[in-house]
């Protein structure tokens, strides 16, 4: 098996380049993912699944089977899962691992979300004791986004097609653990709960009129496509200070589990490398 990259103990292989192109876009899109995205994806995700075993994190059989089973139900029967992995050159066995060590990072990630609530909820409460007043009358919105980077018409048709398959809130998460290309996908696109003109206008519009729990069209922006997904609205003028104090202190908790995150991987990342433990062929 050819190998592309190390981390650490962990040979990176084609074929897990291949898995990660099948993860990322689903079918015939690997032309839209650069070979370096998919490789610093691999990278990072092989740092995480070793931060999985440091600390003891392990996937179930229940857990394992149940992942196999909502992937199999995305084909109508084991002849067309085996043809489309095949067409993607990856075999079932890899692929079935790619999902177990997908299930086990996650399960990490949990752990590491309950760390970062526990760390920052102290600062964060004091802080919203302080500034409940900046919420004061502002409407919030917990929001769910895919984003397909780049306006073309191929990323508007690829997201009407996902639309088409989005009938859950569950349904729009797994979409966008698959499909979206904004740091939000780590959290499947759950963007927490946002202000009122805390985005770009084409954005904002839409947010505060969807009707709740209905996917949007997609939406054009500066960063490109997008399906929007609002689950609750709320106007904060309406709320006590205690829920006012809550709703904030949600908000930045969300906002700090995202920077935590994303600065946990690149210490990772820079500790490899100055280790020299992080090879690309």
């Amino acid at each position: 098996m050819e190998i592309i990259a190390n981390v650490y103990d962990f040979n990176i292989t084609k074929e897990d380049f291949d898995c990660a192109k099948v993860i990322f876009t689903e079918c015939q899109c690997e032309e839209n993912i650069s070979n370096k995205k998919a490789i610093d994806y691999l990278i990072d995700r092989f740092l995480l699944l070793r931060e999985a075993e440091n600390h003891g994190i392990v996937v179930t059989d229940e857990e394992w089977n149940d992942e196999l089973f909502e992937a199999a139900q995305r084909f109508e029967s084991r002849e067309q899962y085996l043809e489309y992995l095949d067409n993607h050159n990856v075999s079932r066995v890899r692929y079935e691992e790619f999902l177990k060590e997908t299930s086990q990072i996650n399960k990490f990630l949990d752990t590491f979300s309950d760390f970062v609530k526990d760390k920052v909820t102290h600062d964060v409460s004091t802080f919203a004791d302080k500034h409940t007043e900046l919420f004061s009358c502002c409407p919030q919105a917990h929001v769910f986004n895919i984003l397909l980077q780049d306006a073309t018409d191929d990323n508007f048709k690829k997201l009407m097609q996902i639309r088409k398959q989005i009938n859950t809130l569950e349904d729009f998460k797994l979409m966008a653990d698959k499909h979206s290309e904004c740091p939000a996908g780590v959290k499947c696109g759950d963007m927490g709960f946002v202000n009122a003109d805390t985005f770009i206008k084409e954005l904002d519009d839409v947010i505060f009129s969807l009707p709740l729990n209905e996917v949007s069209l997609p939406i054009k922006s500066k960063f490109g496509y997008h399906l929007i997904l609002v689950t609750e609205r709320s106007d904060k003028s309406k709320l006590t200070d205690i829920e006012k104090k809550d709703f904030m202190l949600n908000c930045l908790i969300d906002n700090k589990y995202e920077l935590y995150l994303h600065s946990y991987v690149d210490i990772l990342r820079k500790e490899a490398e100055e280790k020299g433990k992080i090879t690309i062929f």
